[in-house]
């Protein structure tokens, strides 16, 4: 009888330690999902306070040359959570660094009349399945006019790319080379169908990249 009841219990135990390990499971994916969100959202946030601040005062300029961090910094326009105090190294919600600086406004290429009248906010050290919660984000909400369109690459070494072919007026594309994938989604065409973002978001480890153009 005895033996019969500690079999019982043994039964008992292990079924109690499976059910905690799947409700371990579940709860440790719902946080990781929900951690994700909350990183999607603030990121949005702070790109539409700084577009905001930015646009605002690039309404009394003639262009964005030599806009920088530090620059953006001293105009209040970066959200304090961002900040760290003595650097001009901005912090965002994702693994890598975020920049702000001056772009074309027209064309793909630097030579143009156009240069330095819109600016990007880049940050860098996206996962995959964060670049693709970004990509799926309603941009068309709560941002400006001035919005131009989100690139992402899978790759750091192309984000220069990307900025270059965001400009007023593009047409949402994809472009794959290897290792070196982007996609350029332009302001009416977003959010991007999961097809066109998986080019962009293709990378392995932290290595996406998100650039935001606006004029």
């Amino acid at each position: 009888m005895k033996n019969s009841q500690i079999g019982r219990s043994m039964i008992e135990m292990i079924g109690v330690l499976a059910v905690i390990g799947v409700l371990s499971v579940g709860g440790l994916a719902g946080y990781t999902k929900a951690m994700m969100q909350y990183r999607a959202n603030r990121t949005m946030e702070q790109i539409m306070e700084i577009a905001s601040r930015i646009s605002l005062i690039g309404e009394q300029t003639s262009s964005y040359e030599g806009l920088s961090n530090n620059v953006a910094i001293k105009m209040k326009a970066v959200p304090g959570d961002m900040i760290t105090a003595g650097s001009t190294d901005l912090e965002g919600m994702f693994e890598g660094d975020v920049t702000i600086g001056a772009s074309n406004l027209l064309s793909g290429t630097s030579d143009d009349n156009s240069k330095n009248l819109a600016f990007t906010i880049t940050y860098t050290g996206l996962s995959s399945a964060d670049c693709l919660r970004m990509a799926a984000q309603e941009w068309k909400s709560g941002n400006s006019g001035s919005l131009i369109g989100v690139g992402f690459a899978s790759q750091e070494s192309v984000k220069s790319t990307v900025a270059d072919n965001l400009y007023l007026g593009c047409t949402t594309n994809a472009v794959s080379s290897g290792t070196s994938s982007y996609v350029i989604g332009c302001a009416d065409e977003l959010p991007l169908p999961v097809d066109k973002a998986m080019v962009g978001c293709n990378c392995t480890g932290n290595t996406c990249v998100m650039v935001v153009k606006y004029y």
